[in-house]
């Protein structure tokens, strides 16, 4: 799959944000400010480390707490040893390690719920799983299978982000042996995504993701041959026959779902079904953006049979509705472009636009067609958002495509 459109406009992205950050030079973020860490013992760093209050980590706003601030230090410094190869932890260092990213992964988890609270909690748990590196795999790695969704998702986009050998071996190997048949067929996807996507752009300029070349050749090291195997075995839903999970409390066979619209079991050709499937991820970016920013209104979304999209937002009593096929989306490299914030107080977002010679994007106004438009646009709360949306829509238009 071609995905030069995406490096691109995660380039653009790049530049604007750098642009804009060149204006705020005299702006430096708290944990670059006061003590410097950086020339503490790792036994000084870790005696730090083990007075923190891992139940109450964060306690109010992250970046007025002193011992918040402190932690960003602590992780950085050992997340930059740690790439620079000079960092031996002990078992004692190792769990200290393992139960701080657990205590964020709690955080995010308690605060995610709360309209003033989510951002803060995905932010800073992000934030420092992305200093402390491969430091945090192993927690993260327990994780991706978490009895709360949220956290399972937060847990897997995390190591996507910072994929080496070790993660790409890791969600094989999860795949591979996955007996569950929705779970084994969401693995498998997340496979095909890993072999063609990575985000070439993280929130932390002091991290670089792995290089394309080198993730295409882990992903055939490890993963193809799975992905390719799991094809291969799929059969059309006509001919499956139940597992014993479909079972209802009678012993009768029930309708297996994975996402509200989906009913039957997929065979790889069954394209609608792995286009809705993909959209899960999309709505929960969206949710997610609702509860950071509540300004931007609340936005669904829902494709038909005829693999019509459906955005619809209510905003102040308003209902807005785009639609439009997302196989006349265009894809290119010219097609999808950032939308930076024009003022104080106001949102970025991007844009997709529709293939030349295709039908327009139709808008409605509380359900009256008001206007056309050669251009689907998305509103986030911030650039992170900007870039997670992407990577979900990414998904569903190349499954629409036929790009996966």
């Amino acid at each position: 799959m071609k995905l030069r459109f995406y490096l691109v406009s995660l380039l653009f992205i790049s530049i604007c944000f750098h642009e804009a950050a060149a204006q705020r030079n005299s702006v430096t973020r708290p944990e670059e400010r006061g003590e410097d860490l950086s020339s503490l013992s790792q036994a000084a760093l870790f005696q730090r480390l083990d007075t923190v209050d891992l139940a109450n980590i964060c306690a109010g706003r992250p970046h007025e707490n002193p011992s918040c601030i402190e932690l960003r230090k602590i992780c950085r410094v050992l997340g930059d040893r740690y790439l620079a190869g000079t960092l031996s932890l002990n078992k004692k260092e190792k769990q200290t390690i393992f139960l701080l990213v657990e205590a964020y992964l709690a955080y995010y988890a308690r605060d995610k719920e709360k309209e003033d609270g989510f951002f803060d909690g995905f932010s800073e748990a992000n934030s420092q799983c992305y200093r402390l590196w491969g430091l945090a795999y192993p927690a993260l790695v327990a994780h991706v299978t978490d009895n709360d969704p949220d956290v399972a998702q937060f847990a897997t986009n995390t190591l996507l982000d910072m994929r080496n050998e070790e993660v790409i071996r890791f969600f094989a190997d999860l795949a591979k042996h996955e007996t569950n048949w929705r779970r084994r067929g969401n693995w498998m996807r997340l496979l095909g995504f890993i072999g063609e996507t990575v985000n070439s752009y993280l929130a932390d300029d002091t991290r670089t993701p792995i290089d394309t070349a080198m993730n295409r050749r882990l992903y055939e090291k490890y993963a193809k041959a799975v992905f390719e195997e799991y094809k291969a075995t799929l059969v059309h839903p006509s001919t499956r026959i139940p597992c014993p999970e479909d079972q209802g409390d009678t012993g009768q066979a029930v309708q297996p779902t994975v996402a509200a619209e989906v009913t039957q079991t997929p065979g790889f050709e069954d394209t609608l079904y792995w286009v809705r499937a993909a959209l899960v991820d999309v709505r929960y970016v969206l949710k997610s953006s609702h509860r950071a920013a509540p300004a931007l209104g609340e936005t669904t979304i829902t494709i038909d049979s005829a693999y019509i999209l459906s955005i619809k937002t209510m905003k102040n009593g308003t209902l807005l509705e785009s639609k439009v096929n997302v196989k006349d989306l265009d894809l290119g490299e010219n097609g999808v472009y950032f939308i930076p914030p024009v003022k104080a107080g106001s949102y970025p977002g991007f844009s997709i636009k529709v293939k030349p010679e295709r039908p327009d994007v139709k808008q409605f106004k509380n359900s009256k067609m008001v206007g056309n438009t050669r251009e689907l646009e998305f509103y986030l709360p911030d650039q992170q958002y900007v870039e997670w949306l992407i990577l979900q829509f990414l998904h569903v238009s190349g499954f629409a495509q036929g790009m996966m």
